[in-house]
């Protein structure tokens, strides 16, 4: 299981059977992903953006400075408050539809079928026996998983290094090193690191799921993170990518859940 674990979620990250390509159907005129921010520097300031945008011969109108400062304060927050004054230069004619807009978007979103997202892959399909999705939101059921999943490939992984060189995580001092279980169960680490942990986890749980839900659908698991930029842009390769890592996750989920529960049982580490 470790094995196919790890040479799967290399596959997932680095590989794909589909060609990465835009779709036949594209806007010539200006592709809003090269207009952000590359991936290693600063966001562009709103006038950056303006001269981009002017330079295919869009004009700026005030609805096009409310989205472009919208788009931009996706990728640095301190740019909500221009996106928020662009906003009140509208007509008020324009402000309501902004508005429906945004309010059709969330109904949209919220009226998706879960059975045809990512994640229904053969042979289960799309596998709820207990009917969660039904009864709960589903936006926030994906955004559990996914985020749940990426943190068990992260310790699948560190289960396998930590176990070989631990110069952090070393039982804290408290005494040596057993296994990787113990190490996170030692007494400094019930007292210092546990705590703080649960409250950073509170913290980002409340301002990127909770304090959004009463506006936009719950489901942030998509933080655009692609430092690599290998995120396709052809919705095929895209869905493709996506139901590899669903399947790696759910996969590094059962994997992290049975290294521990060994770990706790025998008192051994695995990979020692």
């Amino acid at each position: 299981m470790l094995s196919s674990l790890i040479i799967g979620f290399v596959f997932a990250v680095l590989f794909s059977p589909v060609k990465w390509q835009r779709g036949e159907v594209e806007d010539p005129a200006v592709d809003m992903v090269s207009l952000s921010c590359p991936r290693f520097n600063m966001p562009m300031s709103l006038t950056d953006l303006e001269s981009k945008v002017a330079q295919h011969g869009i004009p700026i109108t005030p609805l096009a400075k409310y989205a472009l400062a919208q788009y931009a304060s996706t990728r640095d927050v301190s740019m909500k408050a221009q996106a928020k004054e662009a906003f009140a230069n509208l007509d008020p004619v324009t402000q309501a539809k902004v508005k429906q807009l945004g309010k059709d978007v969330i109904v949209r979103a919220a009226s998706l079928k879960p059975d045809e997202m990512a994640g229904a892959t053969k042979p289960l399909g799309f596998w709820d026996p207990a009917g969660l999705s039904k009864n709960s939101k589903f936006g926030f059921l994906r955004a559990a998983e996914l985020k749940h999943g990426r943190v068990c490939m992260l310790a699948s992984l560190g289960f396998v290094v930590s176990e070989k060189f631990h110069p952090i995580y070393d039982a804290w001092g408290d005494g040596p090193f057993t296994s990787a279980v113990s190490a996170h169960l030692s007494p400094t680490a019930l007292k210092n690191f546990w705590p703080a942990f649960l409250i950073n986890c509170l913290l980002h749980e409340y301002f990127l799921e909770f304090s959004r839900s009463k506006t936009e659908p719950m489901g942030g698991a998509d933080l655009d993170f692609d430092p690599l930029n290998i995120k396709p842009t052809n919705p095929e390769a895209l869905r493709a990518m996506e139901d590899k890592e669903l399947n790696n996750a759910r996969l590094a989920i059962l994997a992290a859940s049975g290294m521990i529960a060994q770990e706790l049982a025998t008192g051994k580490a695995i990979f020692a």
